[in-house]
């Protein structure tokens, strides 16, 4: 969940973060409109803007509702989820046939994070220790 851009904050009532210039906020009434965040992020803005006179502001989902320790749970749940099922290993990618690899590379961000990251680490050859 910590490196996944799922959330939005809202300024006040019906109105989301849109950018901050350093000194003035923009927002907008559109969620799908509004800066969207991984949940560390919104969480410092929320505290920013609460510090510059904004006592409404809260963290939302990406749908624009406000988020309950329910919703958060769901949330935690389904990214633990998401994590367990991409390969932790060269190896376990290796598995993977290549048309799936490369449908799950363009369609899933994290898959293809993961991907890039096993990618970039040095291969050993077989029967070689490193």
């Amino acid at each position: 969940m910590e490196d996944s851009k799922q959330f939005v904050v809202s300024v006040d009532r019906g109105r989301f973060l849109r950018s901050f210039d350093g000194s003035a906020v923009s927002s907008t009434e559109v969620h799908s409109d509004a800066l969207l965040l991984d949940y560390s992020a919104a969480l410092s803005w929320v505290q920013r803007l609460r510090a510059r006179h904004y006592p409404e502001a809260m963290i939302c989902d990406g749908l624009g509702r406000y988020m309950s320790y329910e919703r958060l749970q769901e949330v935690l749940r389904a990214s633990r989820a998401q994590a367990a099922s991409l390969p932790a290993s060269r190896e376990e990618l290796d598995k993977i046939p290549v048309a799936e690899q490369q449908r799950r590379y363009r369609t899933d961000a994290s898959f293809a994070t993961r991907m890039e990251e096993l990618e970039a680490q040095p291969r050993v050859a077989p029967g070689r220790k490193s």
